[in-house]
């Protein structure tokens, strides 16, 4: 007699935050998937909390442990550890995970491949879906998908490829797990991306206008410190022009409350609702790259 029954659904630990919270609710309105438990990284996300609240699902702003796992395989029954966007380390041991990751691996391993991906001139990029391992981004491949890159490509428009195609990798795996898992494929030997530092964002009045619009591409903001003042601005809608007749590098040619317009080598750089960076305390810069320290990849 044939059993007509529909499958139990995946029950699943998510672990992400608001830039991929598509992927959360993808699982929750698929009816194929039970999501046992949340783990977000900062109470700051308000659409993962505000799923979780809806859903009426434990949510955690806090490492998962291995506490946590035993909990989840050994006594409730979890199945699968679905992680998007998260930055801490997994316990996963030899039980399973996923993992979304927005290159297609094993190219652009590492936390934030972005602004990495638009400063090397690549032509597609994508999405992988992988197993959760011991070490990061290095999981046999189940899934990925790959999109075309603009010859303008900004950091912005990779990061949103990135978002809407990540969904609908954990669609398809959805349909068939157990045969996804079973049929990944290894890596082999892959490629590193570390975070770039911050000074790599920085525009420098010594830069060519060609030189600035792609840090502006690969990073998505201005950044640069005004000759003279110490004063550091930043926003997200710096752009730049050529222009021979341009005065000397670093002359401020407009500087009002929220613009600014600054020669570089060759052109100028135009700053349009300007923010002015405030320094921070000792204290503050201290806390900060402690975090970046042990929080990183």
């Amino acid at each position: 007699m044939t059993d007509h029954r529909e499958p139990r659904p995946v029950r699943i630990a998510y672990c992400g935050c608001d830039l991929f919270a598509g992927c959360l609710r993808l699982l929750l309105d698929s009816g194929r998937a039970e999501v046992l438990h949340i783990f977000c990284e900062i109470k700051g996300c308000e659409e993962v909390q505000a799923l979780a609240l809806e859903r009426r699902i434990p949510i955690s702003f806090r490492p998962i442990s291995e506490r946590d796992m035993e909990e989840l395989f050994d006594r409730r029954g979890c199945d699968y550890v679905v992680s998007a966007c998260y930055r801490w380390k997994i316990p996963i041991g030899d039980r399973r995970g996923v993992n979304l990751h927005p290159t297609l691996l094993p190219m652009g391993r590492g936390p934030w491949p972005f602004p990495h991906i638009i400063l090397e001139g690549h032509r597609d990029s994508g999405v992988t879906l992988h197993r959760l391992t011991d070490r990061f981004d290095a999981g046999d491949i189940l899934l990925q998908q790959s999109f075309p890159l603009d010859p303008g490509e900004t950091h912005q428009t990779l990061v949103l490829k990135s978002v809407i195609t990540a969904p609908e990798l954990l669609r398809e795996w959805l349909e068939d797990p157990e045969t996804l898992w079973q049929n990944a494929r290894p890596q082999g030997e892959g490629v590193y991306l570390k975070r770039l530092p911050q000074e790599s964002a920085r525009i420098n009045v010594h830069d060519t206008p060609e030189e600035a619009r792609l840090k502006i591409r690969a990073f998505g903001y201005g950044d640069i410190i005004v000759p003279g003042t110490g004063e550091r601005y930043a926003s997200a809608q710096a752009f730049c022009q050529r222009d021979d007749r341009a005065p000397a590098e670093g002359t401020v040619l407009c500087k009002s409350r929220r613009d600014l317009a600054i020669a570089i080598r060759g052109g100028v750089l135009y700053i349009a609702n300007a923010q002015v960076r405030r320094r921070r305390s000792l204290g503050a810069r201290i806390t900060g790259r402690l975090k970046r320290l042990f929080g990183a990849r």
